[in-house]
C-alpha cells in the first residue's frame, strides 16, 4: 500500500477547532508529521499524544510559513512518505476521502494517460455556522494549503519572494520586510496537477470570529510591509475581500460533508 503521511502546523491558538480537524488528519492517513510553530497549547498537546500514528511531532520556530511547511515535508520524506496530504489547522476534509484517497495515489493517471503529481480539492468557506458557506468565486479559490502532493526527492515549498539575500536587498532598497506569512508555491512536482471539484476541504476560520479577525489583521500588516507605499490601498482592498457581505451569496453545506463522530 502506498503511504501517506498527513501534515500540520499546529502553533498558534488553534484550540477551538484542533482537537477535531487532526483527528480527522490521522483517520485520513497512515502517519501523520507535525510542526508547533509559536505557541504550542497545552490543549494541542493532549490532542498529539492520543494520537496513535504520529510520526513526528517537533518545535521549528523558523521565520516564515514556507520554511515550516519545507520543513514538514522533509521530515515526511525521512518517514518514508510516498504522498503527503497537507491540511491547515482550521480546515477539515470531508469523510469521503477517507474512501478514495488510496485509489487517487495508485491510479494517479488522467484521461490523458497523463502522471497527476498534485491534487488540489475544492476549498469551500464556512460562513457564520457549519451549515451555510460562501460561493463567491473568491471564496472557493483552490489553496496550497490543502493539497495531496507526491513526495518526490526534490519537493520543496519554495517563497515566491525569493533567497534571503533577495528579501534583506528589497529591505533596504524598498522598506519592506523580510518574512512571509502565507503558503508559497511547491516545486519538484513530478506529473501534473489535478483539480478535484467533487472533493470538499471546508474552511472553518470564520467560526472563530475574534481568531479570524486576529488573523485578517496579521495578514494585513504583513501584506503593507511588503508594499508600504501601497498600504492604505491593500488594508482597503483586504476588508472588502473578506468582511463585504452586502453582496454575499451563501448555500447550505451537504450532510455528507461532515464528520459525526467527531
Amino acid at each position: 500500500m502506498v503511504k501517506i503521511i498527513g501534515i500540520m502546523q499546529v502553533g498558534g491558538n488553534y484550540d477551538w477547532i484542533l482537537p477535531k480537524s487532526l483527528k480527522v488528519l490521522s483517520e485520513l492517513t497512515d502517519e501523520v508529521v507535525l510542526v508547533g510553530r509559536g505557541h504550542v497549547t497545552e490543549l494541542a498537546k493532549k490532542t498529539i499524544s492520543e494520537l496513535d500514528n504520529v510520526a513526528k511531532f517537533e518545535s521549528w520556530n523558523g521565520p516564515d510559513t514556507c520554511g515550516s511547511i519545507d520543513q514538514l515535508i522533509k521530515w515526511s520524506r525521512e518517514a518514508g512518505a510516498d504522498w503527503i496530504l497537507y491540511q491547515d489547522a482550521d480546515q477539515i476534509y470531508e469523510p469521503g476521502l477517507k474512501d478514495r484517497i488510496q485509489d487517487l495515489v495508485t491510479n494517479n493517471t488522467d484521461e490523458n494517460g497523463n502522471t497527476i503529481g498534485l491534487y488540489r480539492f475544492r476549498h469551500i468557506w464556512l460562513w457564520k455556522d457549519e451549515n451555510h458557506y460562501r460561493t463567491e468565486e473568491k471564496f472557493m479559490r483552490p489553496t496550497n494549503e490543502a493539497v495531496l502532493v507526491k513526495c518526490t526527492k526534490k519537493l520543496a515549498m519554495k517563497n515566491h519572494l525569493g533567497s534571503y539575500p533577495r528579501r534583506i536587498g528589497r529591505m533596504l532598497t524598498k522598506g519592506t520586510g523580510i518574512n512571509f506569512w502565507g503558503a508559497g508555491n511547491y516545486v519538484g512536482i513530478e506529473g501534473k496537477e489535478k483539480y478535484l471539484e467533487s472533493t470538499v476541504c471546508l474552511h472553518y476560520a470564520t467560526l472563530d470570529w475574534s481568531s479570524f479577525l486576529k488573523k485578517q489583521i496579521g495578514y494585513i500588516v504583513t501584506i503593507s510591509r511588503f508594499n508600504p507605499r501601497e498600504a492604505a490601498e491593500i488594508i482597503s482592498n483586504r476588508f472588502e475581500i473578506v468582511f463585504n457581505e452586502r453582496e454575499g451569496k451563501f448555500a447550505e453545506v451537504e450532510e455528507e460533508w461532515h464528520w459525526k463522530d467527531f
